[in-house]
């Protein structure tokens, strides 16, 4: 499975405003897919309080005090800016790399430090 800008924003945002729950019970894409990028976040430090498990093909969640973590804010002030989704989207392309956490990380690092 690829990484999906949009799901991780949205999940980032949704953890941060209190409010995960409510916006995996209301998901209308493709719940696994939603739950796999829930899990990637967790097993790397992004946000804490949820345990995602794969059962039978497919993945479960539970929840206690969801809450993002100094790398889930960071990752999710990149991800607000339009201009730094849209670079690493790009550079991605240009590299033909695999969208990982990591590659998205240090695109958001190099864009901000381009900016100091």
């Amino acid at each position: 499975m690829e990484l999906d800008l949009t799901i991780l924003f949205n999940l980032l945002k949704s953890t941060q405003d209190g409010v995960l729950n409510e916006y995996l019970d209301r998901y209308n894409g493709d719940e696994q897919l939603c739950l796999y990028h829930l899990e990637i976040l967790c097993d790397e430090g992004y946000i804490k309080g949820v345990t995602v498990k794969e059962s039978s093909c497919s993945f479960v969640y539970g929840t206690t005090l969801p809450r993002l973590t100094m790398k889930g804010h960071e990752m999710l002030n990149g991800l607000k800016d339009l201009k730094v989704v849209s670079v690493i989207k790009k550079k991605a392309k240009e590299l033909g790399q695999n969208m990982t956490l990591h590659f998205v990380n240090a695109c958001i690092s190099s864009f901000v430090e381009k900016l100091l």
